[in-house]
């Protein structure tokens, strides 16, 4: 890089300011945007700083991004490689934004171990006290209708011909 014309570039903003009239015309052509090959020609050959070296072909485009640096601008290859670089990052803020959250949710339920452990004695006792009323429920049910066994037929025949007894002794 020259810094001849950046010293250069610099006094002209300088005179500029102090309201040099030439100055001031020689910036507005400087950020004049030429529109043809010659015009970008003289453009060059007035403001490009050559160091003393002639305008060869060759060096056209590098004298080119040298003076746009300068300026401040950014060579659009430049800039559209900035523009996938940031949509990668952008891409990758996502994801660690997912993960972030993710991982905040499971140290909010990791922090509460003492309560989610009583939670879950106390549904652990709920079902288990439902399934023994469940298992009651259906013995008793099934021995309702279970068929009795001869022992008991005869059992209570003996009991309901006393009670029958009783009655007629009762009555009689």
């Amino acid at each position: 890089m020259d810094f001849k014309g950046v010293q250069t570039l610099i006094g002209l903003m300088a005179d500029t300011m102090r309201g040099s009239k030439e100055a001031a015309e020689t910036f507005a052509e400087l950020i004049k945007r030429p529109t043809n090959y010659e015009e970008l020609v003289a453009w060059i050959r007035r403001f490009v700083p050559m160091g003393g070296n002639p305008l060869r072909p060759e060096l056209l485009g590098q004298q080119i991004e040298d003076t746009a640096r300068v300026l401040g601008f950014v060579p659009r290859s430049r800039y559209v490689d900035l523009l996938e670089q940031n949509e990668i990052l952008k891409n990758k803020l996502a994801d660690a934004e997912k993960t972030i959250t993710r991982l905040q949710a499971m140290v909010g339920t990791a922090g509460n171990e003492g309560a989610a452990k009583k939670l879950l004695d106390g549904l652990t006792a709920t079902v288990d006290n439902t399934l023994r009323i469940q298992a009651d429920l259906v013995r008793s049910i099934a021995d309702a209708f279970k068929k009795p066994s001869a022992e008991e037929v005869k059992k209570a025949e003996q009991e309901k011909a006393a009670r029958q007894k009783e009655k007629d002794e009762a009555a009689g």
